[in-house]
């Protein structure tokens, strides 16, 4: 699964069950159960038998199993056809696989942040200060600085 050089990893077997905060830097391969949070600096893998219910958070993350909870993966996620996902996933790229069930908000790609400054310009910012709550369209505000 993991590529590279040889790390430490953490295997969690089919006959094991977890409860409580998880927190590794080292790989991590769940075949069993885990209730709780998960948390590696590393890559995480829950096989095909791993049930999580849990928030998990790594570097990279493959599902193949059933996971009730939000999943966030600072660059990959890969969810595979066996898996049930039931929660928000984030991550930079995104795969999921045909016949993988996913009941949640789903956020991929890089956030992209605009300073409002550049758009409106600083005359237009004076504008937009008051003491009421202002909904602003950025595209709007885009084209009329054009």
């Amino acid at each position: 699964m993991f590529r590279g050089k040889k790390k430490i990893r953490t295997n969690i077997g089919s006959s094991s069950r977890i409860e409580g905060k998880f927190f590794s830097q080292e790989d991590i391969i769940i075949e069993g159960t885990v209730i709780g949070k998960i948390f590696t600096h590393g890559n995480l893998e829950v096989k095909e038998t791993g049930r999580i219910k849990a928030n998990l958070e790594a570097e990279n993350i493959v599902i193949a199993g059933i996971v009730e909870g939000n999943i966030k993966a600072k660059e990959k996620l890969d969810i595979a056809e066996t898996s049930e996902v039931y929660g928000s996933i984030e991550a930079k790229i995104t795969s999921i696989a045909a016949g993988a069930v996913l009941e949640g908000e789903c956020k991929a790609g890089e956030e992209k942040k605009t300073d409002i400054k550049e758009v409106v310009g600083k005359e237009g910012i004076e504008n937009l200060i008051t003491e009421e709550p202002v909904k602003v369209d950025i595209e709007i505000l885009k084209k009329k600085n054009k």
